[in-house]
């Protein structure tokens, strides 16, 4: 297990913040083309309801109590791994600190 300067757990902090930030959005999206089908007269307001339900028990749920349960390093080395985080996001010196995580969500798939 690796060792984290101040700034380093600030960082890792701050990235597991963005990475839920990401994948809540990516979630919302999907909820949202089922708004749009309600508007549109595709689906009823119960479709819909039954959407923002399955939405709450479901991804956001996940979303929160992963995002709340573990650690900010094994958060970013999953979100690194799934592609949710890059190479642009995640310092190097992070990302070398991370690798061994990395490199088992990676073989997960």
């Amino acid at each position: 297990m690796a060792e984290f300067t101040a700034a380093q757990r600030k960082d890792l902090r701050r990235l597991a913040e963005l990475a839920y930030e990401r994948e809540l959005n990516e979630e919302l999206g999907a909820l949202e083309e089922s708004f749009h089908q309600w508007r549109c007269g595709s689906i009823n307001a119960y479709d819909l309801s039954q959407a923002i339900h399955e939405f709450h028990d479901g991804p956001a749920r996940d979303l929160y109590v992963r995002y709340n349960r573990l650690k900010p390093d094994v958060l970013v080395a999953h979100a690194f791994a799934r592609g949710v985080l890059t190479e642009k996001d995640v310092a190097l010196s992070i990302r070398d600190a991370l690798q061994t995580q990395i490199a088992h969500y990676v073989a997960e798939g």
